[in-house]
């Protein structure tokens, strides 16, 4: 019986180490490439986004989905810890209007290339929010 439970808890043990192992280990690199994202609204505005490796927004632009018009852009930095988790301050800038601060917080999973999280915009609500890689 002593056999049993040593085996059983050295599978355990195993398993448990290979669970952690294969958990995901991000790098802010992981986000080079470009994304499209929307708030988890209906109607809300497209935005297409391209990181460089550092996470620095190179390109976006944004566009009402209905008419295809743009309706902005923003510019700024995201970043991703080893944990995979997301944080990026960017303006935004519309089409018109002033400029706004604005933070998105998530996560990222590098394995379905969906980022996902809030955004805080100035004195707005915080909006749910997500990003899917293209490429």
């Amino acid at each position: 019986m002593n056999k049993t439970l040593a085996l059983a808890t050295a599978l355990a043990a195993t398993l448990a180490f290979a669970g952690a192992a294969s958990a995901a280990t991000c790098k802010t690199k992981f986000l080079t490439g470009v994304w499209v994202g929307t708030a988890n609204a209906d109607g809300d505005d497209y935005c297409v986004v391209q990181f460089n490796t550092r996470g620095w927004i190179i390109q976006a632009n944004c566009f009402d989905p209905a008419s295809l018009k743009p309706t902005g852009t923003f510019d700024g930095r995201f970043t991703a810890t080893p944990a995979c988790k997301v944080a990026g301050n960017y303006d935004v800038i519309p089409v018109r209007g002033p400029k706004v601060l604005a933070r998105f917080t998530g996560t990222l999973d590098p394995e379905t290339g969906l980022m996902k999280g809030r955004v805080q915009s100035g004195s707005q609500p915080a909006v749910q929010y997500t990003f899917r890689q293209q490429w």
